[in-house]
């Protein structure tokens, strides 16, 4: 199995797979950065291997995105509080909470294309916009106003 990503941790270095887990159910932490090194001690367990790696991108990310993401998945704290961590991760939180953006109408004519949905010709995809992938909008950009009205709206 490749090891996928390499993290320092407190006591060497974290080694975690495309799986995010090794096939037995834990992350595997060794004295060095290769995946051969003597291995010190594990995070036991698929659960608390998922707890520490969505920590690990949850402190990494910055307040405002933070709160946008609790905002528009009022859900999201609950499952913090009570450490359920099964299938989070925080490239699949900012999918959810584009789809509730389109959703809840918080979107604007996309700015490449001018709301046509079409741009400049390439071969692989014709004329489609990168920007909003043909849909002819995109999500607001997240501001701290916009952020406290969604917060409004979902807690309705």
């Amino acid at each position: 199995m490749k090891v996928f990503k390499i993290e320092e941790y407190e006591k060497g270095y974290i080694h975690t797979y495309e799986t995010g887990c090794v096939k037995n159910g834990y992350c595997a932490i060794t004295d060095d950065k290769t995946k051969y090194g003597k291995l010190i001690t594990s995070i036991s367990g698929e659960s608390e291997c998922e707890k520490y790696l969505f920590l690990q991108d949850w402190d990494s990310e910055n307040e405002i995105n933070k709160r946008y993401l609790l905002a528009i998945i009022p859900e999201l704290k609950q499952r913090i509080d009570s450490e359920n961590f099964k299938n989070l991760s925080i490239p699949n939180l900012y999918k959810i909470a584009k789809k509730r953006m389109y959703i809840k109408g918080y979107t604007k004519t996309c700015p490449r294309c001018g709301g046509s949905g079409n741009y400049s010709y390439n071969q692989k995809d014709g004329t489609i916009c990168y920007g909003c992938m043909g849909k002819k909008i995109v999500p607001l950009t997240i501001t701290k106003s916009l952020i406290d009205k969604i917060g409004k709206e979902f807690l309705k």
